[in-house]
């Protein structure tokens, strides 16, 4: 590990409300591994052009004496541009790289045990976490997962190898919340999350990418983190609109790409290929649905008007000749 700081963290922030940020912050503030006077902690939060902005959320904010705070402010680019930022601004003593999502909290041990699977040889590290709404953690409700069949440290604690094939696992069943994983840099090369997918894919396509650099993964079968409410650009989506056709349009992309990444493995590519058939259907059913949802409205103004239809021709012909 590099010397400096014992850990990076780094926060993307786009909210529309206020105290979402400082609840995120506080998980970070309570870290079990800041009540240690000699590590120090540095926390970079990147504000992605938010409504609410991050400094007027901070103001008045007092971290603890051994973590470094800092605000990046950028235009709008997304949480993968946003963790980019993050990523070149970390410097060369940033120590352990770890990411919080800032709608999201830490249990208080978080970066405690991610340091102790560190200092036990994993170059990369995840837990099991509770995403938004959900009594069940996201191990529990993965059915084909069992910890027991990975190798654990020891006979008193819950951190384990991860020792199976991880591109082909978060492929078919991903198990890695984004705002459980920590890296250690020095030992990979940080990749970068792909900026064009700004609503699905992007942190997939990253866990793999640190796997096919040499990632020896560790993880915790304990929760760590506990998803929050707040702007999520996946599920904040609505079927039929023009963003959930964005999500699904990205989603095909990080899927296709998926399929170039790894070896031609079967039965993982015919399940990836099977995701995108599933999604290409669900952009027509979401564009019929919105069309089905107007057509009412149209047959209602056409019985009111009947001349209206005649308009389109009209409409079409003046169209083409402006563009």
């Amino acid at each position: 590990m590099s010397s400096g700081f014992a850990f990076t963290v780094i926060v993307p922030y786009f909210q529309r409300e206020p105290g979402v940020l400082r609840r995120c912050l506080q998980s970070v503030f309570d870290q079990t591994l800041l009540r240690h006077g000699d590590t120090r902690v540095q926390l970079i939060v990147v504000d992605d052009a938010s409504p609410h902005p991050a400094r007027v959320e901070l103001a008045g904010v007092e971290p603890p004496a051994n973590l470094q705070l800092s605000v990046i402010e950028q235009a709008n680019g997304g949480p993968g541009a946003a963790r980019n930022r993050g990523l070149d601004a970390a410097g060369p003593a940033s120590g352990y790289l770890a990411f919080l999502d800032s709608d999201d909290q830490w249990e208080s041990d978080h970066l405690e045990r991610a340091s102790q699977a560190m200092q036990a040889g994993a170059s990369a590290y995840f837990a099991d976490h509770f995403q938004l709404d959900q009594q069940l953690s996201a191990f529990s409700r993965n059915s084909g997962f069992s910890a027991n069949k990975h190798t654990c440290f020891d006979a008193q604690t819950d951190l384990h190898w991860f020792a199976a094939d991880m591109p082909l696992q978060v492929m078919t069943g991903n198990l890695i919340g984004t705002s459980t994983v920590c890296f250690d840099p020095a030992r990979l090369p940080a990749p970068r999350f792909r900026t064009e997918l700004r609503r699905a894919g992007e942190d997939y396509l990253f866990w793999i990418d640190l796997s096919r650099a040499g990632a020896r993964w560790a993880f915790s079968s304990r929760s760590a983190a506990r998803y929050g409410r707040g702007v999520n650009v996946y599920a904040g989506v609505r079927w039929g609109t023009p963003e959930f056709i964005e999500r699904s349009r990205h989603e095909l992309r990080w899927r296709r790409t998926s399929l170039g990444m790894v070896p031609a493995a079967g039965p993982a590519h015919d399940h990836v290929r099977g995701k995108i058939r599933h999604l290409r259907e669900g952009v027509w059913l979401s564009l019929l649905s919105g069309l089905k949802a107007q057509f009412g409205e149209f047959a209602r103004s056409l019985r009111d008007d009947p001349a209206l239809l005649g308009s389109l021709f009209g409409a079409l012909w003046r169209r083409g000749r402006t563009h």
